[in-house]
């Protein structure tokens, strides 16, 4: 099942966007090159803009204005039966159960373990690591992960896609 939100979903297809990043921390991040390559939009196929930055330069943004989009689901598949978590909206106990052999979607991955799947029309936490041994991944989601940069004034030159192209870890902050 599919879950269309709404949202932000321009141009380019998603089938779920949440207005945040993911992970227990916070990462901070610095500039891996001279130049910043931001589109007006969190979107792939909105207009883009290069703009300079001094290498190991740290990249302002605010929490507010991250933004994850799950562009394609995943499949998880159970090797024994399992319990769904902090399902939203809630689900009844019966019906957090997954059992062997059941194949979910697989939207995005959380943290430490665990990631968020598709159940019965909810979003529910399960531990998608392989080491935990209760799920088999069979495709993993394509997640785009997304923030709005920020001028010291307050105003944004653009959007910065999360690649790991542009851009390095500074700090963690927990």
């Amino acid at each position: 099942m599919l879950l269309l939100m709404s949202g932000v979903n321009w141009a380019q297809d998603a089938v779920h966007e949440e207005p945040r990043i993911f992970g227990e921390c916070l990462p901070h991040y610095a500039s891996g090159q001279d130049s910043l390559f931001l589109y007006n939009l969190p979107n792939k196929k909105s207009q883009t803009k290069i703009i300079p930055y001094g290498v190991d330069w740290k990249i302002p943004f605010s929490l507010k204005d991250g933004l994850t989009r799950v562009i394609s689901v995943g499949k998880l598949k159970t090797k024994e039966q399992a319990l769904a978590t902090q399902c939203e909206p809630t689900l009844p106990d019966n019906e957090r159960v997954i059992y062997k052999n059941e194949i979910v979607d697989y939207l995005y991955y959380t943290s430490e373990g665990y990631g968020r799947v598709s159940i019965k029309g909810s979003q529910c936490e399960v531990p998608v690591d392989e080491g935990f041994g209760l799920f088999e991944v069979i495709t993993f989601p394509e997640v785009q992960v997304w923030q709005r940069v920020l001028f010291k004034d307050g105003s944004s030159p653009g959007w910065l896609l999360l690649d790991g192209s542009q851009t390095k870890v500074s700090g963690i902050e927990c």
